[in-house]
């Protein structure tokens, strides 16, 4: 094989690597920054905070995306389950 071509599938290689983290990143940040939750105070009990709508598809999208198991994926973006 002609060494050109190995290091053409070398650095092919590299860069789908790299792509893979890129939006892994993306993910993470995504979440951070459009994700902003809401203050509900239902009167009794502790306050919490709750998600808008918007933000929960995000979620959901994010994580039908991951290849990574559900739950993990969730652990990783520090986000409750029952979000």
């Amino acid at each position: 094989m002609d060494p050109s071509r190995i290091n053409i599938r070398i650095a092919l290689t590299v860069l789908q690597r790299k792509a893979r983290v890129l939006n892994e990143c993306t993910a993470n940040l995504t979440l951070e920054n459009r994700l902003l939750p809401t203050e509900d105070d239902r009167g009794w009990g502790q306050r919490t905070l709750r998600c808008q709508a918007s933000g929960k598809l995000e979620i959901i999208r994010i994580v039908e995306q991951s290849h990574l198991p559900t739950k993990r994926t969730l652990d990783q973006l520090g986000i409750a389950r029952r979000t």
